[in-house]
Formats: structure tokens, C-alpha cells, sequence
């Protein structure tokens, strides 16, 4: 059974010394607590008289302590005996004090209205609310309560028809394979579909994507570098498989540049270096007659030997405007591609071009340059190499087989695509992305910029019918609304209807007078007919051909 006498903690004391140190006591701040006059039985086993209690922790003795020194040591204090009156009065009034002012807080705390402060043992200040204030605040509760579980309930039913709602969109949207399809990502192979035959021995393995292309071209490898492909083999980038149209490029060097004229130029295999601080720094790249029209020069260098370099700039008296800064198009890893596009008149005679190495403050400096190039388009096309002559890259060609992979009683085709053609294209600048033929006449030319002799704006467009056949009548669908260069593109045809998607944009037309057509021979692919006419300029992906036609929601869903 405990005892009633203070022995919390431990003692220090020594020999001589009235003065004893506490570990673990409260003897100033306590409920129950030592005071002058107590008895203490020290650690020597004797009893000795309480001074007074300095704190917590240390208390002094009447007579000093005889005993040994010692450190953490028990000991005890009788408090259960007041040394006076006085004493004892004091204690009871503060005892009935202290009952008193905690017996009025639970009157305040039961009978009171609103917050109610109570006063813990140690003096704190604790406010909480009354027990009126409680009851008033659960009857609002169980009033709240029963407003949400309303909600709630309202909330489950809505919930249920948007599920049901949207079980029936999961349904109307979900997609068949594809009877054909090509990601186009890194090889010409087919999933679905016919084409190609890739045979070992007797069994077909695999089925490709038709192309060609009759002579080498370049390309960004997906490792950001500048690659060469051999003739017929077709160039994947990191937007998909490159389709682009014929071009020329006439700088008669585009790699090598010792031997062009030069001014306040030195050169180092690639490298450019400009070591004076006045004057212009040029190439003079020779005398050209070129096509009235477009003109784009660009170039690449590579970015990290960039020494206080800014730009490069073509000057040439035939141009507008004369002088051009080469403004950036594209940048990958370390090689950043920059061009220029004028407008070109050289009906009164040939003249000179200059391409000039500009520097920061026209100070000295040096730059790499990967290749330069000046070709007659409203666009810089990839790098067409040369050594000596001009050179020309032919257009890469392709195509599918259409017996078997699409059907004239409905379909739908979705592709993704970019497209250097833009807003800035001219009425004779259509570009294809998907069309089907038939001794080359369109049945099919599928979301086609700029569509028409006639109309000025950029849009895509898509028709269907016996194009140029006796009778002819088609069904043509434009939307010059929509101006992107990239995304995915959607048609399809079928009971009556002609609907395009570019991306969110969806637009329809009745096609029911459209003339039969019998079924093309080919599908052509970022081109249009057998020697890349309209080409793309630009990357495709993932093609997929259904022999249905789909509703609006599946539609959006492919797209």
C-alpha cells in the first residue's frame, strides 16, 4: 500500500552541506508538495528539519547533513503533518478555495450558456463550450446530417444515369481492330492488313507498307543526329515515317566551303571563324538564275561550337527582302536548324548570293556549319547534299494495295500527321495526307489543305464520287476553320454521310448523290499519284483503315 509522504525522484546530498539537490522531483510546483518545518529522512537514514524549498529541485535543511555523500538516493518527506496552525489553516483554505472555484466552473460548465472557462490545477485557463452549447450544436448536426444523406441519396441517382450514360458512350465509342494498320514508327510492317508480302520460302512472315524513293536523302535519326538514307529506304524520325516531295537544292556545295569566295572568313573543315571585329563576314556562293517564286535557304550548325555566334543571313539583290536573318525552325539535341524564305524575281538576269556569318556585336567568333541549302519552296525540306552541282532528292512514293483493304460501301481512315504547309501556303500548295485513286483520278482525296483553285485560306477537306468520270457528281466537304499543322485526322463514309475530324473539329455533308466509283487500284500515302505529287512534307503515323463507317462518337474517340 503507498504511503502518503513525498518520495518522488532521487537525492543528491553532501557531508556538511544543507543543501539537497532533487532528480525527478517537483517540490515547489507540486499538488502535494514539502514545505518549512517537514520532516525529511535523508539518505543516512537520520531525520533532519526543512528549511525552505528553493524549487523544484533543491530544498535547504535546518542542520547540515552528517551523513556520506551520495548521488541518486532515496529518501522521504513527511507532509502529511503541518508544523503550525497557521500552516494548516493555510493549506485547508487553499484546498477549500481550489474545490470551491472547480465545483463553480462545472455549475458554469452544466447550467451556463455559450463558452465556459474552467481553471485547471496548475492555473491554465481551459475554455469549452457548455453543455447547452453542445446539445444546441448536435441538434444542428443531426439537421445537417439529414440534409447531406438527401444530397447523398439526389447525388447516388445522378451517379447512376451518369454511369448508365456513360456505360452507353463506352459502348457507342469502343473500337474494332482495324482491318488495316501501320504505326509507321520505325518500320514499314503492317499489324492488319495487305500489302508487301515478306516471304521465307512459301510463308508469308510479313506484310509491308509499299515505298520508294530513287535516290538518297537525310534525315534525323531519333537519336538527334544528322543520318543518310540509301535510295528506297524510307527515313523514321521522332514524329513518324518522313514523306516528302521532289526538291533541288542549288547550292552547288553544300557541305564542303574552302572553295567558295571568302571575306573576313577562315576555313576549317566545318568550322566558320571570324577573327576581326569590323566589316561583314561572308560566302559568296556564286551567281544563280532560280525560279521566280519561294525561296527558302536554311542551314544547321551545330550548337555547341557556337563561340560568340548569332545567326546567319542571305543577301542577294534579286530577293525580297534583299537581306534575310535565318530565324530558328528546329532544334534537337546539339543541332539547331535555321531558315530564311523570300520571295525570288530573277527575270532580269542572273545574280549573286551571299551568305553571311553574323556575330554578337559584329565582334570575332567561330561556328560549325553542319550544311547550307537554297531550294525552291516556301519551307526549308531536309538537307539535299551536294558536291559540285546542284542536286535534286526525288519524292518518296506510299502506297497499299485498296482490294482488300478498303471497301466502297463505307469506311473510315484516322492518321496522325504534321505538315510543314500551313496558313502561309499558296492555293497551288495542296498537300494530300491520305487519298485512294483510280488511274489516277481521286475518289477519295482525304483532308487536303487549301483545297480548290480558288480558295485563298488554309483548311482541310475530303471528297468522295467518280472524280472526272461521265456524270460526275461528288460530295465535297471543307473546313477552312481549323488551321492546325498536326494532330489526327479522321473520315469516314458511309449511309449517306461524309464527316471529317481534325482533332476536336468535326464537320459533315451528305454524300448520298455521290457517283459510285469502282474500286481504286492504290492508296497513296503524304502524296498523290505515282510521282509524289501534293506531298505532305511531313511526317505520318499510325494509319488505320476500318471497312465501316463509324458515328460521331467513335470518331472522336479515334481522334
Amino acid at each position: 500500500m503507498a504511503g502518503i509522504w513525498y518520495r518522488a525522484g532521487t537525492v543528491s546530498v553532501t557531508n556538511g552541506s544543507k543543501k539537497v539537490v532533487g532528480t525527478g522531483t517537483t517540490w515547489k510546483s507540486g499538488t502535494s508538495k514539502p514545505d518549512k518545518g517537514h520532516t525529511v529522512w535523508a539518505p543516512d537514514g537520520k531525520a533532519y528539519e526543512l528549511d525552505y524549498v528553493e524549487s523544484d529541485t533543491v530544498l535547504y535543511l535546518v542542520t547540515a547533513y552528517s551523513g556520506v555523500t551520495v548521488s541518486g538516493a532515496a529518501y522521504a518527506i513527511d507532509i502529511s503533518r503541518s508544523g503550525t496552525n497557521s500552516a494548516f489553516s493555510r493549506d485547508l483554505s487553499a484546498f477549500v478555495a481550489y474545490h470551491q472555484l472547480q465545483m463553480d466552473g462545472w455549475q458554469q460548465l452544466l447550467t451556463g450558456t455559450g463558452d465556459v472557462t474552467l481553471t485547471a490545477p496548475d492555473g491554465t485557463k481551459l475554455t469549452v463550450p457548455s453543455w447547452e452549447k453542445i446539445m444546441n450544436a448536435g441538434t444542428g448536426v443531426a439537421a445537417q446530417a439529414k440534409t447531406e444523406a438527401d444530397r447523398a441519396k439526389q447525388e447516388a441517382q445522378n451517379a447512376a444515369a451518369s454511369a448508365a450514360a456513360a456505360s452507353n458512350a463506352v459502348v457507342a465509342a469502343s473500337l474494332p481492330m482495324p482491318d488495316v494498320w501501320a504505326p509507321l514508327s520505325d518500320s514499314l510492317r503492317l499489324i492488319t492488313g495487305y500489302g508487301r508480302d515478306v516471304l521465307v520460302g512459301s510463308d508469308v512472315v510479313a506484310r509491308m507498307v509499299n515505298f520508294s524513293r530513287s535516290t538518297t536523302a537525310t534525315y534525323i535519326g531519333k537519336d538527334g543526329t544528322l543520318k543518310t538514307a540509301a535510295a528506297n529506304e524510307p527515313r523514321f524520325e521522332k514524329e513518324g515515317l518522313l514523306i516528302e516531295g521532289q526538291s533541288t537544292n542549288y547550292i552547288p556545295k553544300s557541305e564542303y566551303y574552302a572553295d567558295y569566295v571568302k571575306s573576313n572568313l577562315t576555313v576549317s573543315g566545318k568550322v566558320l571563324t571570324r577573327s576581326v571585329t569590323t566589316g561583314e563576314s561572308y560566302l559568296n556562293i556564286g551567281t544563280y538564275n532560280l525560279p521566280t517564286g519561294k525561296i527558302t535557304i536554311s542551314a544547321a550548325y551545330k550548337k555547341s561550337s557556337a563561340v560568340n555566334f548569332s545567326t546567319f543571313n542571305v543577301y542577294c539583290d534579286r530577293f525580297t527582302p534583299k537581306a534575310a536573318d535565318l530565324v530558328k525552325v528546329k532544334e534537337l539535341d546539339d543541332i539547331v536548324i535555321v531558315s530564311a524564305t523570300v520571295d525570288a524575281d530573277f527575270s532580269v538576269g542572273a545574280a549573286g548570293v551571299f551568305f553571311k556569318t553574323l556575330m554578337v556585336g559584329n565582334g570575332a567568333g567561330s561556328i560549325q556549319l553542319e550544311y547550307f541549302q537554297m531550294e525552291a519552296l516556301p519551307f526549308a525540306s531536309s538537307h539535299i547534299q551536294t558536291n559540285g552541282t546542284a542536286a535534286t532528292r526525288a519524292a518518296d512514293v506510299v502506297t497499299l494495295p485498296a482490294p482488300n483493304n478498303i471497301t466502297a460501301l463505307g469506311y473510315t481512315v484516322a492518321v496522325e500527321f504534321d505538315t510543314l504547309r500551313g496558313a502561309a501556303s499558296t492555293t497551288a500548295e495542296n498537300a494530300s495526307i491520305f487519298a485512294m485513286e483510280q488511274d489516277y483520278r481521286a475518289r477519295i482525296g482525304v483532308i487536303r489543305g487549301k483545297y480548290g483553285g480558288g480558295d485563298p485560306d488554309y483548311g482541310f477537306s475530303t471528297h468522295c464520287g467518280a472524280y472526272g468520270q461521265a456524270g460526275y457528281v461528288t460530295a465535297v466537304l471543307k473546313n477552312y476553320a481549323v488551321k492546325d499543322t498536326k494532330g489526327i485526322a479522321v473520315v469516314s463514309e458511309g449511309g449517306g454521310l461524309l464527316k471529317m475530324r481534325i482533332n476536336s473539329a468535326l464537320t459533315s455533308i451528305s454524300s448520298a448523290s455521290a457517283t459510285a466509283a469502282p474500286l481504286p487500284n492504290t492508296i497513296r500515302i503524304g502524296a498523290y499519284g505515282d510521282s509524289g505529287q501534293m506531298a505532305l512534307f511531313g511526317h505520318v503515323k499510325n494509319l488505320r483503315i476500318w471497312q465501316r463507317s463509324f458515328s460521331d462518337e467513335k470518331m472522336k474517340a479515334v481522334a
